[in-house]
């Protein structure tokens, strides 16, 4: 680690900076160094423990966290961090005690409410109370929804967009030369699908190390990204800065470079155009699983569908698209594997793992951290899920949300018959959505029927009046009319 500075709020906002970009090992250096300036800084404590659990220093994290505590044993967020750094076995637990004390408070702000929620959701589930953790994440959710909205038809619009532009046409098409002798394996999958999992595993082996979190996205890029106008010079460009930021926090070389961020499956196309030799690994669990392991967790941002089984669905459906069209378009690159048999079958699924990634060395991995705890959860609370948010898997009735996922894809691929039949459908079982409506209007306006098209747009703008999307298209037909 580089010389850090010795001025206590230099310093501080190096810590800050560090975890800002997840950069948790050099955060915890940082506030350790605070500490040894002035051991009493409380702010310093806090972000150190919050950073030893993101390292998986549990165990120090707790000892910081109760040091915290013992200063402001009111703090609700302290709590729910306490409570994520050991396994209850009771609730005798004073722990528990104390945290079922403060959120009777009737002063409790909504914040700390949300906080305390999901502490006695996590004791509840550690002791077995399957009826009061699920209560208590529900009633934890509820509020934190109140601050982390989730906009679906914006992950819409993404995912349309990303499969109009990487169809096989383009892939056909596009095709730049890459000589790099490193090469990221992205690994995708949702949140709580196993890709951390996963990424321990492998970065056990000598030829790749774990990066975390990165992104494509997230990149400052000089240049915009109009992938259908790339130059090699723009390609090397991005290429360079891509694997530089992969790099920055890594102690050596190595053949691979794993990056996990949620949000690489819009992603995959571009990826794939910059490094044709990048390896893609598809985690997949239980979808009720996964479900709700999301619900369970709390978000401080970035996933506000988490908030409701119903919005976790819409996502997971929006999900299962774009990784069905990448699967079509990308076929021999993707390896899916399943969580349940990483658990189940480690050195099976390992091994077959290795060979997909061209590693022929032999390698003894350590499944030590291994438990089946987290396979088949969903059967523990299925009796206290309302039917309307009952978790559904592959084989169930479409939803509404379905079946407008569905009237999406085939308005793209030019089936407007069957987008207009599924809209027709959708409208009447309910005419409370706007999505119907909108598609609708773009249809009619592809066949020349102005009129109409006009007429279901303006019933979808009474519906969401400020949707940007719709707005913009209204004024676009209107326009193209006159002329």
């Amino acid at each position: 680690m580089a010389q850090l500075p010795t001025d206590i709020t230099q310093l501080n906002n190096t810590g800050i900076e560090y975890i800002k970009n997840r950069q948790f090992q050099k955060a915890a250096q940082t506030f350790e160094a605070i500490l040894k300036l002035m051991p009493d800084s409380y702010q310093a404590l806090v972000n150190l423990g919050l950073s030893y659990i993101e390292i998986n220093e549990f165990e120090k994290a707790a000892t910081i966290l109760r040091q915290c505590l013992h200063i402001n044993p009111q703090m609700a967020s302290l709590w729910r961090n306490v409570t994520l750094c050991q396994k209850y076995s009771s609730l005798d637990n004073p722990d528990f005690i104390k945290i079922d004390q403060l959120i009777k408070n009737p002063d409790l702000s909504e914040e700390d409410q949300t906080q305390l929620y999901f502490a006695l959701g996590k004791i509840y589930l550690d002791t077995q109370h399957y009826g009061e953790a699920y209560q208590s994440y529900e009633q934890g959710n509820h509020l934190h929804a109140k601050v982390t909205p989730f906009r679906l038809a914006t992950l819409q619009n993404q995912v349309s967009r990303a499969i109009k532009t990487f169809n096989a046409d383009f892939f056909n098409k596009y095709a730049f030369e890459d000589t790099s002798q490193i090469q990221p394996i992205i690994i995708i999958g949702p949140s709580r699908s196993g890709k951390s999992l996963l990424e321990t595993m492998l970065s056990q082996m000598p030829q790749i190390q774990a990066a975390g979190e990165v992104g494509i996205s997230h990149l400052d890029l000089p240049i915009a990204l109009d992938v259908q106008s790339f130059t090699i010079e723009q390609v090397q460009t991005i290429r360079n800065l891509y694997i530089t930021r992969l790099k920055r926090d890594l102690p050596r070389e190595s053949k691979y470079i794993i990056d996990t961020l949620p949000g690489n499956f819009i992603y995959i196309g571009l990826l794939a155009t910059l490094f044709p030799r990048a390896k893609f690994i598809y985690c997949q669990r239980d979808a009720k699983d996964i479900a709700l392991s999301m619900f369970f967790k709390y978000y401080a941002y970035g996933h506000g569908f988490t908030c409701h089984l119903q919005s976790i669905q819409s996502y997971m459906a929006l999900y299962t698209r774009m990784m069905t069209h990448w699967s079509k378009v990308l076929a021999k690159k993707i390896y899916c594997v399943s969580y349940e048999d990483i658990i189940r079958h480690p050195n099976d699924t390992m091994q077959k793992i290795k060979c997909y990634l061209e590693l022929n060395e032999e390698f003894i991995f350590d499944f030590s951290q291994l438990h089946t705890e987290g396979v088949g959860i969903w059967r523990h609370f299925e009796k206290y899920i309302s039917p309307k948010t009952k978790i559904k898997q592959k084989n169930d009735e479409p939803d509404l949300q379905d079946l407008m996922t569905s009237a999406y894809q085939r308005f793209e691929e030019g089936d407007l018959q069957s987008a207009e039949n599924i809209c027709l459908s959708l409208l009447s079982k309910s005419k409370a959505y706007y999505l119907p409506y909108h598609v609708l209007g773009l249809i009619y306006f592809q066949q020349g029927q102005n009129d109409k098209a006009i007429y279901y747009l303006e019933q979808a703008l009474q519906i969401a009046p400020h949707n940007k999307q719709l707005n913009l298209d209204l004024l676009h037909i209107k326009n193209q009319i006159k002329k």
